[in-house]
């Protein structure tokens, strides 16, 4: 008898706890995530240096690999991707977080790197203001990074990375800086507005700028 009374009280606590973790689950939301990539902010990417070796032992099994035979040489592009999606009820439906990072090789040396992602801790904050103050045959890459900071995105010309590829005619190396989520200094969207950066600047082979392309727009 006391043991028929003791195995419905364990059941009746059963039965509480999975509704209070179905109620937790509710109100939490549901996460679930796709690929795999760490931002790579301490991995010293360098063009000219960093070997094709090496992006097997610091990010792992690529999302997808490429091979080009071209007159220039032969590139290999990696791409690496990660997406995190979060679905709460109680606040309107979700985020969608992700980051993504192609790696062109060229004869087995990097050749271009373009990193992106939306995370909050992740992204770079470009005033596009600044931009008024280089100009192209004065400017050189020191003048650029005192000014932008450090681009998330390089590549030798040429390059087969479609975020370089149009710009590639313009110099013989790219830099790139990309926001994407909200940004408090941006100018002409309500602050904290979700909004796109994309700034993309040409070099010669002397450093000194070729070519500046900027856009800003909100994302809808």
């Amino acid at each position: 008898m006391q043991s028929n009374c003791l195995q419905k009280k364990r059941m009746k606590l059963k039965f509480v706890l999975s509704f209070l973790f179905a109620l937790i689950f509710m109100a939490s939301g549901c996460v679930a995530s796709f690929g795999h990539l760490k931002y790579p902010s301490s991995t010293p990417l360098e063009l000219g240096k960093t070997r094709d070796t090496y992006y097997l032992t610091m990010f792992g099994k690529p999302f997808s690999v490429e091979e080009k035979d071209t007159t220039a040489g032969k590139f290999e592009l990696v791409h690496y991707q990660y997406v995190l999606k979060i679905v709460s009820p109680t606040r309107g439906g979700g985020f969608e977080y992700f980051r993504s990072l192609d790696l062109e090789f060229r004869d087995g040396v990097l050749n271009a790197y373009y990193f992106i992602s939306n995370f909050e801790k992740e992204r770079v904050v470009i005033d596009l203001e600044k931009l008024n103050g280089m100009r192209s045959g004065i400017s050189k890459e020191n003048d650029v990074l005192a000014t932008l900071g450090q681009p998330n995105g390089m590549a030798f010309c040429p390059s087969y990375i479609a975020a370089f590829k149009h710009n590639c005619d313009k110099g013989v190396e790219v830099w790139s800086w990309v926001v994407l989520g909200k940004d408090q200094n941006a100018s002409g969207v309500v602050p904290g507005e979700p909004i796109e950066k994309h700034v993309f600047i040409a070099f010669d082979k002397d450093g000194f700028v070729t070519n500046i392309e900027s856009s800003q727009k909100k994302i809808q």
